[in-house]
């Protein structure tokens, strides 16, 4: 189990490198060029692999223009992406974190 992991870490971390090179070709599109769908699913990606890695508060910062959406913008599939995350949030090493907590609060508000 322990190399699973530690494969799906180095994983995320080459993600987090590639994210990192593809932000600056897309901070250069102008806003409405860009597609929803593409970057929530960027965000939640980079939010997922800061949560693998253990950096709660990067992926707090990643998933925020997510949850910062206008509840019509809340499609079906990022909800679904959100929940996934949220259960994530009920896992070590988050299991009693008072930040985890709020966070998964915050994602299960929106699913209501």
């Amino acid at each position: 189990m322990t190399g699973l992991i530690q494969r799906e870490r180095d994983r995320c971390r080459a993600g987090r490198r590639r994210r990192g090179r593809g932000d600056r070709d897309w901070g250069a599109r102008a806003p409405e060029s860009r597609p929803l769908d593409d970057e929530a699913l960027a965000h939640d990606y980079l939010g997922t692999a800061h949560l693998l890695l253990g950096d709660l508060d990067a992926a707090t910062t990643a998933i925020r223009p997510i949850l910062d959406l206008p509840a019509d913008r809340q499609i079906s599939w990022i909800k679904k992406r959100l929940g996934r995350f949220a259960g994530m949030l009920r896992t070590e090493p988050y299991t009693g974190s008072p930040a985890a907590d709020d966070l998964y609060d915050e994602i299960r508000a929106l699913a209501a």
